[in-house]
């Protein structure tokens, strides 16, 4: 349960930081294993652009799956500093 509340805080953050810092694709990313779900298989490697809606990730337990950023508009983000700018307006 911790790992899926992770994951999903994760994801969660990573699609606000991304929109604001100007990235326009978000690809869903993380391994496929025989044990992979049906919905996961389908969609690993699926790219979302900017405004389209983008799934809930986890989808289930020990789901490993998660938002990657694909593309951005001007200049890359530096994650460290994205983050400390976001935990800088949350808290």
């Amino acid at each position: 349960l911790a790992d899926q509340v992770q994951f999903g805080t994760y994801n969660a953050a990573l699609k606000v930081i991304a929109t604001s810092n100007g990235a326009t694709d978000l690809r869903i990313s993380g391994d496929i294993t025989r044990n992979t779900c049906e919905w996961c298989a389908l969609h690993v490697g699926q790219v979302y652009h900017r405004g389209q809606f983008t799934p809930e990730l986890p989808k289930h337990p020990k789901c490993p799956h998660y938002y990657e950023i694909e593309r951005t508009g001007a200049e890359p983000v530096d994650p460290d500093s994205a983050f400390a700018a976001f935990w800088g307006l949350v808290s």
